[in-house]
């Protein structure tokens, strides 16, 4: 089966390995939604914000704690039940910065605090 990434010739390839940039995977730290490298008050905040009031995420893959595919309003519960109520930590990539073991749901990163 052919997919954009077999087909996008002439895409831009920075690091020469084959691959064209927009097919890698971005590493993130998942439920760093706020992208400050911290999982805290602040990122179940604006899983919030981006539910009901349009607050821009800019790793998507970051706020989708429980990793479904889906951001909603489980993924804000599951963050502060982690936080505050000893729940079970985020899935991977959690704690430290990794790739999303989880390929082919619609949620992507733009921006992360990985290097």
């Amino acid at each position: 089966m052919i997919d954009s990434c077999d087909i996008a010739a002439g895409e831009p390839d920075t690091d020469a390995n084959g691959i064209p940039d927009v097919c890698e995977a971005v590493d993130f730290i998942r439920g760093n939604a706020n992208n400050d490298a911290n999982v805290d008050l602040g990122d179940g905040i604006l899983v919030l914000g981006y539910l009901f009031s349009g607050s821009a995420i800019p790793c998507l893959d970051a706020a989708d704690c429980d990793d479904n595919g889906q951001i909603d309003i489980t993924d804000a519960i599951y963050l502060f039940t982690y936080q505050f109520a000893g729940g079970i930590p985020p899935q991977a990539p959690f704690p430290n910065c990794g790739e999303d073991p989880t390929d082919g749901d619609p949620l992507d990163c733009q921006i992360t605090a990985c290097p």
